[in-house]
């Protein structure tokens, strides 16, 4: 079972601007639980953006609500915002990959 994927360019896209780094979670796991699991090891983490139509001014000003997109909404709740610079140590990537993997393993054990 592949349980985390990272996003990758579209095929039309000239040059990335890396600002943070985006992993797509297998469905069958929380993100949520595994965020807590990382903030555990002290590895911040945030979610990526919501969906736009769940935004206040899209959902106030056109009414749009939760269940109309549901793919969207899917996608937005499996991604994850892993810690990101240009100045940090390989080590470190080490430390969050590891954890992730780690915090992974415990979720998939716990939904079994």
């Amino acid at each position: 079972m592949v349980s985390v994927k990272p996003l990758s360019a579209a095929a039309n896209t000239t040059r990335m601007s890396w600002f943070v780094y985006i992993v797509r979670l297998d469905a069958r796991l929380s993100r949520d639980n595994i965020a807590s699991r990382l903030a555990e090891r002290g590895i911040p983490t945030r979610n990526y953006f919501p969906p736009i139509h769940l935004q206040p001014y899209f959902a106030e000003r056109y009414g749009y609500q939760r269940g109309q997109f549901p793919v969207t909404e899917r996608v937005a709740a499996s991604t994850l915002a892993l810690p990101f610079h240009t100045n940090m140590p390989e080590q470190a990537v080490d430390h969050v990959c590891r954890a992730l993997q780690m915090a992974i393993d415990q979720e998939t054990r716990r939904s079994a």
